[in-house]
């Protein structure tokens, strides 16, 4: 004959079973609020971080431009200068041959 199981013995075997899968999830979900609670401490100390970079970026730009706009203006006045520099050079020749010219002729 086979030998009957108490039921309130199942049962408790189930409930015991049950119990010890409920404080492994709950442990479970403690540690996974404990990773999203770091993860976004450091998503907000990025956020930050990135803001800042961001910030420098713009400043950057800025500043790159302002310099190319300066780089401009001087290579202007460097095409200027160089220009009259040869006019000065072609002048001077002149009147080196002109000395020159005077020189002979006396």
């Amino acid at each position: 004959m086979a030998t009957k199981t108490d039921p309130f013995i199942t049962i408790s075997d189930s409930v015991k079973k049950q119990l010890g899968e409920i404080v492994s999830l709950n442990a479970t979900v403690k540690e996974r609020e404990a990773t999203i609670s770091e993860l976004t401490a450091k998503n907000a100390q990025l956020k930050i971080s990135l803001d800042k970079a961001n910030r420098e970026i713009s400043s950057l730009k800025t500043t790159s431009s302002e310099l190319s706009s300066k780089n401009d203006e001087l290579a202007g006045q460097l095409e200027q200068a160089n220009a009259g520099i040869a006019a000065l050079q072609s002048e001077i020749e002149e009147l080196n041959n002109k000395l020159a010219e005077q020189k002979r002729q006396e």
